[in-house]
Parts: structure tokens; C-alpha cells; sequence
């Protein structure tokens, strides 16, 4: 008998006992006292009966996420059966494809349990690349959709088609006088159209190594190509800020200041959560900079990256010396499809080799131009 059981027994022969007790027509003195101790008895054990039950639901969560993390079945599945797939499609020089992962542009579709995963690398100077063993390779890379999400940048996947989405400035009321009209509302509803756009990277393998590397090295490469895709969107997104926002500021020609920072603040709209994005540029310069004469505080904190108690972030994909402050909630990447790997066997068969592509479709947008606000020139930052 388990301790629920427990608990559940000892509250139904107290509670058994009080009903025995209130039958009485007329309870004595010691009735009533006792009636009263098995109350606060009962309300006692209710307490531990609900806390067991709860910390018994908590047990099976752990253990089904211990269990989720020991063996993750489905996930490893996919896996094996993508590295199979890919090592027919190597072999055929792309003429097989497993129907499970057939791609829209006849590639193979890359699984998101390839592309996110974070199984060690091998790499070695080997050419065979059989039955060695190293250290995990250590991958350096920039700010991919992760820097996005950070964000709060929206995602549009599975999209078909153009897509538009429609944004307006806020409307304005008014306070007529009496027997006057109020003005119109000027409802001017626009719309932003994101359509799909190729975003790739190729790299030639020689079918010695595509068939003989260990399934870890397929994994590196594909994440890392994937990755430069996502960078090259970012990059993308970055750059549009400055032909579709609605305001832009000149910053101080001398010097950017922490004035300057604190100007791009001055959104007309309640946009909600926003935060800054700027350069590395800007932030080294920013960290070093004093707010004001007396030197007492610097214009970006490093310790909790804030500019003014605002959130503050800086990314190599950014235009050089701009800065952009809004609601990135507000700013949209568009996905049609999944990521591909293609195979072309042509382009370098003389020389033995295959050029391998990862493919995907997007597109960028920033639904409501009047959530930010940038900076409308390079030139007058002195960095």
C-alpha cells in the first residue's frame, strides 16, 4: 500500500467517525470536542493527501523526461534513416532518392533532428577518414535565426505563395464641438508581400569522403551550410530596416553620443517590448563612451547590455556603424518549405568530385514600418 493509499484510508475512517458523531440528536460536550479534533484532523490529512498526489505527478514527469533523454527513439530513427537516404543518394549521384525525404526541388529534404542537433564532430587530416578517433571540432559561428528568436522576430513557416501582410499607423480621433461632424478616422491600410527568394551555399566533396565520413561529419557540414543560410537572412532582414522604416535620425557628426541612442527612443506609438540592435562597431565604441562629460556612467552597459535601462544587443550582421531601436515582433521572416540537400554529380565529375547545395526558400519583412527607428547614415559616427 502506497503512501496515497495511505492517506486515503486514514481520511475515510476520520470522516466516518464524525458522521457517527453528528448522528447523536443531541451531541454532549466531549462529542463536540471530539467532532471538532477530527476536523482539524481531516483538514490535515486533505493537505497531505493533495501533496502527495501532486509530487506523485511531478515524479512521472521527471521520470518520462529522463526516459525522453536516456533513449529518444523517434529522434533517432529519423536520423538513421536520413543518413541512410543521403549515403544512396551520394552513391546514385543523386538519381535515388528515399520518397521519405523527397524534396519540392527534388533534393533531400534535411530533418530538423539534423540540422539542431549537437552530436560531437570528428574531423581529422586522414583522407580515409576511417576508424579514427579526435576531439569534437570547435565551430565558430555568427548570429543565425537564434539572434532572431532572441528577438521576438516572427517566423511564417510552411507558407504557399506570396504572402501579404497588412499593417496601418495608428488612426486619430476627435472632439467635435456640438452639432459638428468628428473627422474621418484616415484608416490608410498598406500591405508588405514577402514571396519566396533562394537562399544557398555549395561545397565539393569527392565521393570518397561523402561515402566514407562518419554520420557526425555529415552533421557538421549540413548545420553549418544550413547556418550560413540563416546568417545570410538575418543579414537580409538587418538591411531592410533602412529603406522601409518610417523615421530616421542623424546622429550627432562629431561623435555618436548616448544622446543619440536615447533619440532613437522617440517612437510615437505604444510598440510594447523593444530593444536596440546595432554593430559590433557601435557597441565596442558605446562600451567605451561616457554618458555625459563627468564620465559618471558609459553609454552601453556591459554588464546587462542596456542603453538606458533598455535592452541592447549588437550582431556582425548589421550594417556597419548603424543602429536600430523597435519591436521586433514587428519585423517577420517568411519559410516556404523545408531546407534541401541537393546533388549535382556534373559539375565536377571529371575531377571525381559532387557539389553538394543546401537550398531553402525565404523571404524577410518588416510588417509595421512605424515600430523603428535607425540610424540614416554611416558616415558621422566617428568610429
Amino acid at each position: 500500500m502506497n503512501k496515497i493509499e495511505k492517506i486515503d484510508l486514514n481520511l475515510r475512517a476520520k470522516i466516518s467517525e464524525m458522521e457517527e458523531l453528528s448522528k447523536n440528536e443531541q451531541m454532549t460536550d466531549e462529542q463536540v470536542n471530539r467532532w471538532n479534533a477530527l476536523k482539524s484532523e481531516v483538514t490535515k490529512l486533505q493537505d497531505e493527501l493533495r501533496i502527495a498526489k501532486e509530487q506523485e505527478e511531478l515524479n512521472k514527469l521527471l521520470l518520462r523526461e529522463s526516459l525522453r533523454n536516456e533513449d529518444d527513439g523517434e529522434k533517432k530513427d529519423v536520423v538513421k534513416s536520413f543518413h541512410r537516404a543521403l549515403n544512396e543518394y551520394v552513391q546514385t549521384s543523386g538519381r535515388s532518392i528515399s520518397k521519405e525525404f523527397l524534396g519540392n526541388e527534388g533534393g533531400l529534404v534535411i530533418p530538423k533532428e539534423i540540422l539542431y542537433r549537437a552530436d560531437p564532430i570528428l574531423t581529422t587530416t586522414n583522407s580515409a577518414l576511417v576508424n579514427v578517433n579526435s576531439q569534437p571540432m570547435a565551430l565558430v559561428t555568427g548570429d543565425d535565426f537564434s539572434l532572431l528568436r532572441s528577438l521576438g522576430v516572427q517566423f511564417l513557416e510552411g507558407l504557399n505563395g506570396k504572402q501579404e501582410l497588412p499593417y496601418m499607423a495608428q488612426i486619430v480621433a476627435s472632439q467635435p464641438n456640438e452639432n459638428l461632424d468628428v473627422s474621418t478616422a484616415n484608416a490608410t491600410p498598406l500591405n508588405v508581400e514577402i514571396a519566396p527568394r533562394a537562399f544557398g551555399a555549395f561545397q565539393t566533396f569527392s565521393k570518397q569522403a561523402l561515402l566514407s565520413m562518419a554520420p557526425s561529419i555529415y552533421n557538421t557540414i549540413i548545420q553549418d551550410m544550413q547556418l550560413s543560410v540563416e546568417r545570410k537572412v538575418v543579414s537580409d532582414l538587418f538591411n531592410k530596416f533602412f529603406t522601409v522604416s518610417d523615421v530616421s535620425i542623424a546622429p550627432t557628426a562629431s561623435g555618436l553620443t548616448y544622446g543619440d541612442m536615447i533619440n532613437l527612443t522617440n517612437v510615437d506609438y505604444n510598440i510594447g517590448n523593444a530593444a536596440f540592435v546595432t554593430d559590433n562597431l557601435i557597441r565596442v565604441y558605446l562600451e567605451q563612451k561616457p554618458v555625459n562629460s563627468t564620465g559618471i556612467a558609459l553609454a552601453w552597459n556591459s554588464i546587462n547590455n542596456t542603453i538606458g535601462g533598455r535592452t541592447a544587443v549588437s550582431s556582425q550582421a548589421m550594417k556597419a556603424r548603424r543602429a536600430v531601436y523597435g519591436n521586433f515582433s514587428f519585423a517577420a521572416v517568411g519559410i516556404w518549405g523545408s531546407p534541401e540537400l541537393i546533388v549535382n554529380p556534373y559539375t565536377y565529375d571529371s575531377t571525381g568530385k559532387l557539389k553538394v547545395t543546401v537550398l531553402g526558400f525565404y523571404d524577410t519583412g518588416i510588417r509595421n514600418k512605424y515600430a523603428f527607428k535607425f540610424f540614416n547614415t554611416d558616415a558621422s559616427c566617428s568610429l
